[in-house]
């Protein structure tokens, strides 16, 4: 080959990597500028801004915030239960719950003339007891629609190790600080719908979902969601397109089962919540009291 050629050759090839390097990187610097639009630190001023309470920023997940902040929601106010007053006598009616609260959060999205509200269930499983086949509800009244196109759940925690790697000395982190297992939005977050009634959502929590933690000297752990410590979030839109009522009422409960059962159940859209299921009675799971919020619309 000629000296030209080559000459030639190496131009050209300096070219591609240059285009390559070029769009490579412009397009990192697209995705990262896309991704960092808005940080952590700015939605939970805003939401703090706007009536959150920073324990209820704190305890809230990353997708459901960054939800309520693209949304531009305010807040409403919360019901929690257990509540201090109400927590002794609950738990000793039912121990195996110990470590177990849920919330109903309502904030205000409306605009207009159009009544619009996001109720956010919250529910923290810090039990021995592990929630295999539990389950939720939210119902509000037959004025407002659910939007099932908005709806978020989020399931987050501690990470809990489930192999690792690390040449001794070196010690492996048994645990990690939270992170976000499981995150699913529209019809893929709910199991069951009544448009004007209410959604009901199996946890089928996901334990395959895992996160790498890399640490010094080559090791590292990897971490999966701990059955006995983690929070759920769910969130949807329900919207009044008359805005013509004065009240409205949203209700979150909780199932937990205390018996295993091998046949599928379904969720009855009413008040109060409830399940049904063929050839097994109630005896088979237990139901949270109820947290539940009425709000004014006007």
């Amino acid at each position: 080959m000629s000296k030209s050629k080559k000459v030639l050759g190496l131009f050209v090839a300096f070219v591609i990597l240059f285009a390559a390097v070029f769009y490579g990187i412009s397009s990192i610097q697209t995705l990262v500028k896309a991704e960092s639009v808005v940080s952590m630190e700015e939605v939970d001023e805003y939401l703090l801004n706007n009536g959150y309470s920073e324990e209820l920023v704190d305890g809230l997940g990353n997708e459901t915030k960054l939800h309520l902040y693209q949304q531009k929601a305010k807040f409403v106010n919360e019901t929690k239960i257990p509540s201090e007053s109400q927590e002794a006598s609950r738990l000793s009616a039912r121990s195996n719950w110990t470590g177990f609260s849920h919330d109903i959060i309502v904030s205000d999205i409306s605009t207009g003339n159009d009544s619009k509200f996001i109720i956010t269930y919250q529910f923290i499983w810090q039990v021995e007891a592990s929630p295999n086949d539990d389950c939720f509800m939210i119902l509000w009244d037959s004025n407002f629609l659910g939007l099932t196109e908005t709806a978020v759940y989020e399931v987050y925690g501690p990470g809990m190790l489930v192999d690792s790697y690390g040449p001794p000395p070196v010690p492996i982190p048994t645990s990690c600080e939270r992170q976000t297992f499981m995150h699913l939005t529209g019809d893929a977050a709910i199991s069951e719908y009544s448009i004007r009634t209410g959604i009901g959502k199996k946890l089928e929590l996901d334990y395959s979902s895992t996160v790498t933690k890399y640490y010094v000297s080559g090791a590292w752990g990897k971490y999966s969601l701990n059955p006995h410590d983690f929070v759920g979030n769910f969130s949807i839109t329900i919207a009044d397109p008359q805005s013509s009522s004065n009240l409205s009422v949203a209700v979150g409960s909780f199932f937990h089962w205390v018996k295993e059962i091998n046949v599928d159940y379904e969720f009855v859209f009413s008040f109060p919540p409830a399940l049904s299921i063929k050839f097994v009675d109630d005896s088979h799971y237990e139901k949270s009291d109820d947290t539940s919020y009425t709000f004014n619309l006007n």
